[in-house]
């Protein structure tokens, strides 16, 4: 390339040369007139090297412009304007040219309206630098080859394929993509590597592929989904199963068929069988075969295996198809049809006392294996000897094993039972024989009431403070026998009564309290009575006739009579009674309804009302009325239940003798209980 120096060298000399010849009086008589200004405006525009230029990708190189008069004389000009017919193969900036991509361009220089004749530059690709994916991997399928293989090119750090590139091209999935096989190394030819047998294997979804290259830049291909591969076999969807020997799996047992990857695979048609292998003694096996929907999925509804408990091995097998699959079986007892004694009674056993060692039997199958099935009820009765059994019945826990907790010889004489025990489709089992004895002298039920006429009685008043009484108290042994003593007397509140030893109750103030009588061995065989003691010994009483009421479920509905009683024929004008609930924060609170009955012996003057607001109740009644007289009949709803014994409160808020006159301060007011469990 000739350098700029040497180009003004070779313009500037003709003018030279004409300075010499007119320095030696050449040309002309000197003494004639001045030559006429030269002309200095630009004819032509040079660039040098004229020659075509030779560039590699990346590489730069120089250009000079250089402007001339008509009479080839060289001008100065501040600057040419240069420019490239391609600036994405050559760029040009102040006569310096760059090569960019592979290929040719014309570079001119220019200034005002001259332009250059242009000069021809090619750029050739550069070094290999990277890898771009020409063509995407597509259509996978797992275990089978890609339907589109994946092209590979070398390029420079422009991005021009290096034909002359030959390096090996590596094929790689990322970690956990799965297994890639084939050929994953090919040479690049002429700068292109191309794929022929790629194949991807492992589970469905959305997978890349990286290339790679030493020294140069790797790339990663597009996203691609691979899909179940080819069937190969058919598995189960659970990891082991248990089955009741003879009874149909509860739940719906499903075989899968797959590929070689573990796969789901829609492949309808196919027969599935089952077989079963391993365990003890002879097995059979049905409900065995099934046949494979839309989805693949062959549902086995009556699968039933019968043999011995134990281990075994189911085989799954689909035709067509060359693998298998096998799953572990737990094989345990089936439907229980007879009872087998675990545990047996003891040699020996008291009436009324729980047997010492309480029996345990277990349900088996018609093969003898325990079976397993909960809530089977199970009776016990006495099958040789007298008397009956408390605690006779018990049910089967999850293991089919049957524990009775309280069974206990009832009535009868000392001598040998024994206990069968049986249940709904069960064969029965029987114990030994047991040597049934009777302690006469422990206590087994206790009952306590007023007196001995009257057995129901369980609320009653005493006549007032300073009275006595004695309750009637039966006592029985364990073989039904009256006796007596072997019980305590408790007094729950001893500041309104006491009683001693004997049950001999007294009086103290005025109130009301529980009086207990309980067994001296054990305090759960017991009985009791609210005894009321009245303020005054003739003063009327305010009750009801409501004993006692258990609430079995809620709401419960019941009726009670409120009584103005009068201990010395005193007759009653009329009565204001309010009616409440337990305590406001007793969680126990009867909800009372305007439900009232008129009783015969209230005249048709009788008016009587219900306030649900206040729970305030009216009572009138005319002079008439007997001196000992029910006035009205409530209907209660408790819609809440306690934790304890609750109660409803009667308020006397005034009561009037026959001559209209208040003696509510005379009055006692004995409130009823209500046994809320």
């Amino acid at each position: 390339m000739m350098n700029r120096a040497r180009f003004v060298a070779l313009r500037a000399l003709p003018a030279l040369l004409l300075a010499v010849v007119s320095a030696c009086g050449g040309g002309g008589d000197s003494g004639g007139p001045s030559a006429p200004p030269p002309d200095n405006s630009i004819a032509r525009i040079e660039i040098s090297p004229s020659a075509a230029v030779t560039l590699v990708s990346g590489t730069t190189g120089t250009l000079n412009a250089g402007a001339l008069t008509k009479d080839n004389r060289l001008v100065s000009v501040s600057s040419f304007i240069w420019a490239s017919s391609n600036d994405a193969v050559v760029s040009v900036s102040g006569g310096v040219i760059t090569g960019r991509l592979a290929g040719s361009a014309t570079i001119t220089a220019s200034s005002g309206s001259v332009v250059s004749p242009g000069v021809t530059v090619t750029v050739s690709a550069g070094a290999a630098a990277r890898l771009v994916v020409r063509a995407q991997p597509e259509g996978a399928a797992s275990g089978t080859p890609l339907t589109a293989q994946p092209v590979i090119e070398v390029r420079d750090v422009a991005g021009n394929l290096v034909t002359t590139a030959a390096v090996p091209v590596t094929a790689a999935l990322p970690q956990g993509g799965g297994v890639l096989s084939g050929a994953t190394t090919v040479n690049s030819v002429q700068g292109i590597a191309q794929f022929a047998n790629l194949t991807v294997a492992g589970t469905v979804g959305p997978r890349t592929l990286v290339f790679s290259s030493a020294g140069l830049t790797a790339v990663t291909s597009a996203a691609f989904t691979l899909r179940a591969g080819a069937p190969a076999a058919v598995a189960a969807t659970v990891p082991a199963l248990t089955l009741r020997s003879g009874i149909a799996n509860p739940v719906s047992f499903v075989a899968q068929v797959r590929d070689v990857a573990g796969n789901d695979v829609a492949l309808a048609g196919r027969t599935v069988q089952i077989a079963v292998q391993g365990g003890t003694g002879s097995t059979t096996v049905s409900g065995n075969s099934s046949i494979t929907d839309a989805q693949g999925r062959a549902t086995f509804t009556t699968l039933v295996v019968a043999g011995v408990a134990g281990a075994r091995q189911l085989t799954l097998t689909a035709d067509g198809l060359p693998g298998t699959a096998t799953i572990p079986l737990s094989l345990v007892g089936g439907r229980p049809t007879r009872l087998r004694i675990e545990r047996d009674l003891p040699s020996t056993a008291s009436i009324g006392v729980p047997i010492p060692q309480q029996p345990v039997l277990q349900l088996l199958d018609s093969l003898g294996n325990t079976a397993p099935q909960q809530d089977v009820t199970v009776n016990a009765a006495v099958l040789s000897g007298l008397g009956t059994l408390l605690g006779s019945v018990a049910t089967s826990d999850t293991t089919g094993r049957v524990t009775f907790s309280s069974l206990t010889f009832n009535g009868g004489t000392a001598g040998q039972r024994s206990i069968q025990f049986s249940g709904s489709g069960l064969t029965s089992a029987t114990s030994r024989l047991v040597d049934v004895t009777i302690d006469v002298s422990r206590v087994t039920s206790v009952s306590v009431s007023k007196t001995s006429a009257d057995t129901v009685e369980r609320m009653f008043h005493m006549r007032g403070p300073l009275d006595t009484l004695t309750p009637s108290v039966r006592i029985r042994n364990a073989v039904g026998q009256l006796q007596s003593g072997g019980v305590r007397w408790i007094v729950r509140d001893p500041t309104r009564l006491t009683v001693d030893g004997n049950g001999r109750l007294s009086a103290v103030r005025a109130g009301r309290t529980f009086v207990v009588v309980q067994s001296a061995t054990d305090s759960t065989i017991a009985d009791s009575l609210l005894v009321f003691v009245p303020q005054n010994t003739t003063g009327p009483i305010l009750r009801t006739d409501l004993k006692s009421y258990r609430l079995n479920h809620l709401p419960s509905r019941f009726q009670m009579s409120v009584i103005v009683e009068s201990r010395d024929v005193r007759r009653f004008a009329g009565a204001d009674i309010s009616v409440i609930g337990a305590p406001d924060n007793n969680p126990f609170a009867p909800v009372f309804f305007a439900d009232v009955v008129r009783l015969p012996d209230v005249t048709a003057g009788f008016v009587a009302g219900i306030s649900l607001e206040n729970r305030i109740v009216a009572l009138w009644t005319p002079p008439s009325v007997r001196s000992s007289a029910t006035v009205v009949l409530l209907t209660i709803v408790c819609d809440q239940r306690g934790p304890g014994p609750e109660q409803i409160i009667l308020l006397l808020n005034q009561l009037l003798d026959g001559n209209y006159s208040d003696i509510t301060s005379a009055t006692s007011v004995f409130n009823p209980v209500l046994v809320a469990r």
